[in-house]
C-alpha cells in the first residue's frame, strides 16, 4: 500500500492539503468525503480499520480497532493528484463523525516536494556552514548531536553528528526516531510510533574510531503529543553501545526555515 501510495505521488501532479486531526471510536463510525473519488488510502497501523464506501468512491469510513490506541496517521490520495494527511486518535465520544473535506476551508493547497527535491534540500544543508547545536548526548566515547532542525513543505530535516572518541570502529545498525510516552503507566507496555524516514543524507553504517560524520534525515513534519517525547536511536551492530537523544516541543518548534538557493 505504501507503495502504491508514493508511485501515486511520483506520477501525478499532488499537492497536500492540509493536516487535520480525527477522533474515532470502536462503536461509531466517521465517515470523510472526499471532493474527488478516494485512489488509496494508507493508515499508520491496524488500530484504525478503513474501507470505502460501497456506491460511493469519494467516501471513506473509519472506525477504531481497539480503545485508547496510540495516535496514529491516515494519508489518502484522490484521484485529482490531493493528498489528505490526517493524525488519527481515539476518542469514546467523538464531537463529529461527518467531516467534509469539500468545504472552503480545505482548500489550502501547498507543493510536495520530489523526491529529487527532498535530496536537493537535504544537501544543500548539509553544505551549509551556519549551524546551531541543540542537544548533546555522551557515551561508551561516543558523542551524538543535533545540530539542527530545518522545515520547509510539510517535511523536517534533522541534521545530527556522531563522533567516536575510541578507537573502536562503530558499525551502525538501525537508526530509528520514535515517541514514547515520558512515563511508564504500571502494569502497562510502553507503546512507541516509529517515524518514517522520508529519505537520508550521508548517513554512515559505520563511523571509524577517532573520527566524526554528519548526517541528515527528511521526515514527514509533526510535533510531539503532551505527555510524549521523541527519542532519536543509533543501535549499534553486534554490539551495546546504543545512544539515544531525547528531544521535547520545543527544539521542534524552534527549527529554521531552509536556507535559500544561492
Amino acid at each position: 500500500m505504501k507503495f502504491s501510495i508514493l508511485l501515486y505521488l511520483l506520477l501525478a501532479k499532488t499537492v497536500v492539503v492540509g493536516q487535520r486531526t480525527l477522533d474515532v471510536t470502536t462503536h461509531q463510525t466517521t465517515a470523510l468525503v472526499f471532493p474527488h473519488p478516494v485512489v488509496t488510502a494508507d493508515r499508520g497501523s491496524h488500530v484504525i480499520l478503513i474501507q470505502k464506501a460501497k456506491g460511493a468512491e469519494h467516501v471513506l469510513l473509519l472506525k477504531a480497532a481497539k480503545t485508547n490506541f496510540v495516535n496514529t496517521n491516515l494519508t489518502v490520495v484522490t484521484k485529482d493528484g490531493n493528498v489528505f494527511s490526517f493524525v488519527v486518535s481515539y476518542h469514546p465520544q467523538p464531537d463529529t463523525l461527518l467531516f467534509d473535506l469539500r468545504a472552503p476551508a480545505f482548500k489550502s493547497r501547498h507543493p510536495v516536494p520530489t523526491p529529487l527535491q527532498i535530496q536537493e534540500n537535504l544537501e544543500r544543508i548539509y553544505n551549509t556552514t551556519d549551524k546551531h547545536l541543540r542537544k548533546v548526548t555522551r557515551k561508551y566515547e561516543l558523542t551524538f548531536a543535533l545540530e539542527d532542525i530545518y522545515t520547509q513543505d510539510a517535511y523536517l530535516y534533522f541534521a545530527f553528528r556522531l563522533k567516536n572518541e575510541s578507537t573502536l570502529d562503530y558499525y551502525c545498525n538501525a537508526f530509528t526516531l520514535l515517541i514514547k510516552d515520558k512515563k511508564q503507566r504500571r502494569r502497562t507496555a510502553r507503546q512507541a510510533i516509529a517515524l518514517p524516514i522520508i529519505d537520508s543524507y550521508d548517513r554512515p553504517d559505520m563511523v571509524k574510531g577517532k573520527t566524526d560524520q554528519r548526517f541528515l534525515v527528511a521526515v514527514p513534519l509533526f510535533t510531539i503529543p503532551d505527555k510524549k517525547k521523541l527519542v532519536v536511536q543509533l543501535m549499534e551492530k553486534n554490539g551495546g553501545r546504543h545512544i539515544s537523544l531525547t528531544l521535547r516541543n520545543a527544539s521542534l518548534l524552534r527549527a529554521r526555515l531552509l536556507p535559500s538557493t544561492p
